[in-house]
């Protein structure tokens, strides 16, 4: 199999950017008295570590997350020429990390994310504080459950249950003409992979995926073991 050209084209899934994020500041409680009134609020201190590391059934998981500063190293190198959509940012905005993902404290600090056009028209989800994350999600679940386009049925149930914001994401990819979805979704891969209805022209891969392709990374030893290793 021949590695991608020198300027790859890829699609960062949201929780790509999110575990990009390598560090959070830790947040403690601060009371203060400003004449009659006592004021408790939350106060950043010193970053520290945004997840703890994974063992055991989610080893293949911490593997694709080490795998990111690379991935980050060579896009920021040129290798690889990122892009993300409309979607992607609404899910950045309400991730727990989001409003840290575009600070020095993510691994694509200052490296710009260029936007693919929307795969076809559809009604917007307004975000408001009167709304819960799950409630959002939910709205747009319901909104992306429409009949919009025949392409985005087909990878919806190419993709398997709740992946409708997912396969929005391959056909806005798709579309867009991009080579590459790198995601670290194992059951939105397993799903595509073991069906054979939808051919997609992007390839869907793991970050590791992605980089073994690109300079020879040691592919993830969870995802490719020898036959009844398992």
């Amino acid at each position: 199999m021949s590695g991608p050209s020198s300027s790859s084209t890829i699609f960062l899934d949201a929780q790509v950017l999110r575990f990009a994020v390598f560090e959070k500041p830790a947040m403690t409680k601060q009371t203060v008295r400003w004449g009659d009134l006592t004021i408790t609020q939350d106060v950043a201190g010193v970053p520290v570590p945004s997840r703890t590391r994974r063992e055991g059934n989610e080893a293949l998981l911490q593997y694709e997350i080490d795998c990111i500063p690379k991935l980050a190293e060579l896009t920021r190198l040129g290798r690889f020429e990122p892009y993300i959509n409309t979607e992607v940012d609404f899910e950045i905005a309400w991730l727990d990390l989001g409003a840290l993902i575009n600070t020095e404290l993510s691994f694509f600090h200052g490296i710009t994310l260029r936007k693919v056009p929307d795969p076809f028209p559809y009604g917007r989800i307004v975000a408001s504080s009167h709304h819960t994350v799950k409630e959002l999600d939910e709205l747009r679940q319901h909104i992306f459950a429409t009949d919009f386009d025949e392409r985005f049925n087909e990878i919806k149930q190419a993709a398997g249950g709740n992946k409708n914001a997912d396969a929005f994401h391959i056909l806005s990819a798709e579309r867009a003409g991009l080579e590459y979805f790198v995601t670290v979704d194992k059951k939105l891969i397993n799903s595509l992979r073991h069906q054979r209805r939808v051919q997609l022209s992007v390839k869907v891969v793991y970050p590791s995926e992605l980089l073994h392709q690109a300079c020879d990374w040691p592919l993830n030893p969870a995802l490719h073991q020898p036959a009844g290793a398992r």
